[in-house]
């Protein structure tokens, strides 16, 4: 392993798509013969549901607890049985889901154990609302807690529902929604991070050094059809793009930070892994939890070998 490597991991925020995350992992994971190599990284960067695998890793968990987090908990977090969920008109109204089950779930993962003393380096993508965060417009928040100025404090469980409040599924939480709504990928945020000026050495520790391993919660078929025989432009007000705008803001970025890393680092030093969905999957599509582990056994064996090798070549 050579040291003098700066290894990032970057986990995109999907809800509970983050199982496909997890499960990606397990499977790089049997091919590097085990998870250590995931307690490598200088720093762990994560947006929404991403935001909970970072902080998760960077706090020791394993990724059984992970899956466990999906699995076991995900069904109560986002449960569409209830008077809340029917009575928010599919979010429409209000939020679908309550964020207590979530809360409950995180206290559990990580106590009350504090940000800044994670212990390992962590970058987590949100949004701040209240003119009272940051200054008196609503703006990107980027929590991170490398030691020195600008380093943020709190409990870790706060920061986690700071990131994953999702417009229309869950609550604001303090004054932060979801970071999805301005990086749902966060690796530029966290390459910039590792970059800073302010922290890094005049002799080095420029792009040479740096390895950036960026994880998405699978592509998702989208498409907007035609209408008619003739092509027509869209003319769709505030209704009928409605929560399409959501998808926009979230996924149509993804790209955007795809293209930027490629260029920056180049395919020795970069890496993105998005698996391909054969279908459409809501972030809180309980009931296609079990398919997604379907999805990740279905990726070909050659293409984990070939993401585990690069990890063992370029990464490590």
């Amino acid at each position: 392993m050579d040291k003098r490597k700066r290894r990032i991991l970057s986990f995109d925020g999907g809800g509970l798509r983050g199982l496909i995350t997890v499960e990606v992992l397990a499977r790089i994971s049997e091919k590097l013969g085990g998870e250590a190599w995931l307690g490598e990284a200088e720093l762990y960067a994560g947006t929404s549901t991403g935001g909970l695998v970072a902080l998760a890793l960077a706090s020791g968990k394993d990724l059984a607890r992970l899956r466990e987090l999906y699995t076991k908990a995900g069904p109560g977090i986002f449960d569409r049985r209830t008077p809340r969920y029917f009575f928010s008109v599919h979010r429409l109204l209000r939020a679908g889901y309550a964020n207590a089950a979530l809360k409950a779930e995180l206290d559990d993962l990580f106590g009350t154990r504090s940000f800044e003393g994670l212990g390992r380096n962590a970058l987590i993508v949100s949004f701040a609302l209240d003119p009272r965060a940051r200054h008196r417009s609503w703006a990107p928040k980027i929590f991170q807690n490398y030691p020195g100025p600008g380093r943020d404090h709190g409990p870790i469980v706060d920061i986690a529902l700071a990131t994953s409040a999702a417009p229309t599924y869950l609550p604001s939480w303090r004054g932060y929604i979801d970071g999805g709504v301005c990086a749902n990928d966060p690796s530029m945020c966290a390459l910039a991070q590792v970059l800073d000026r302010k922290r890094i050495s005049d002799e080095g520790d420029g792009l040479d050094d740096i390895r950036l391993a960026s994880f998405g919660t699978g592509e998702r078929p989208m498409a907007l059809r035609k209408e008619g025989r003739r092509s027509k432009a869209l003319e769709w007000g505030a209704l009928g793009w409605n929560l399409k705008l959501l998808r926009l803001l979230s996924d149509g970025p993804l790209g955007i930070v795809d293209y930027q890393c490629d260029r920056v680092l180049g395919k020795s030093r970069y890496l993105r892994v998005q698996p391909e969905l054969p279908c459409d999957i809501e972030l809180d599509d309980a009931k296609a939890l079990p398919r997604m582990g379907e999805i990740v056994a279905a990726i070909p064996d050659a293409t984990i070998q070939a993401w585990a090798d690069w990890i063992a070549k370029d990464w490590l």
